[in-house]
């Protein structure tokens, strides 16, 4: 009988964590694409709007820029507050950011969403990361962050467009670029 109490609970166990690893996949994969329906959309904005190609890459790669500045402090953010708060910070700075787009489509409004969307994934992918490896047994934490990769890479590829199909003449497409966010938390 202790036995079967013992499985039923090892069952349990994996059903949660399954639950969760799902819940983070689900969320991440919106998050990633929220960030990518914006990478996609700007510079077509932009480049109608009068804005050179190299304001334009410049404008996009302001993002990646402040993640890699940002990253080494927020993954201390990570280790130190918690992997909820930084999933949470992540997500809602993107939120932000995207609201700030959709509210200011000017050049400067744009810069100042952009900043707020590389520092939230650097918040965000550094918890994510780790809650994937805290969450994933340990004999099958590498297949865990390899799918979690995959799901990066989908969400990279679907993203794109989508957010052209919806927003290129539509600045408020940005909006619909934080609603994923939003629901993902």
């Amino acid at each position: 009988m202790s036995e079967i109490k013992a499985n039923l609970r090892v069952f349990k166990l994996r059903k949660e964590l399954f639950q969760l690893l799902a819940r983070m996949y689900i969320g991440s994969f919106l998050t990633i694409s929220a960030r990518y329906l914006l990478v996609a959309v700007a510079p077509l904005i932009f480049l109608h709007g009068g804005a050179s190609s190299v304001e334009v890459g410049l404008l996009v790669g302001i993002s990646f820029l402040v993640q890699m500045i940002a990253s080494p402090a927020l993954g201390n953010f990570v280790d130190n507050q918690g992997r909820k708060k930084a999933l949470l910070l992540g997500v809602l700075m993107m939120a932000i950011g995207g609201i700030i787009i959709f509210l200011f489509p000017t050049m400067l409004g744009f810069i100042i969403g952009q900043i707020l969307f590389g520092t939230g994934p650097a918040a965000f992918f550094g918890a994510a990361f780790a809650t994937v490896a805290d969450l994933a047994p340990k004999e099958q934490r590498g297949s865990a962050m390899a799918r979690f990769g995959i799901l990066i890479c989908a969400a990279e590829a679907v993203a794109p467009p989508i957010g052209l199909e919806i927003g290129f003449s539509k600045p408020h497409a940005f909006l619909g670029a934080a609603i994923p966010l939003n629901i993902s938390i």
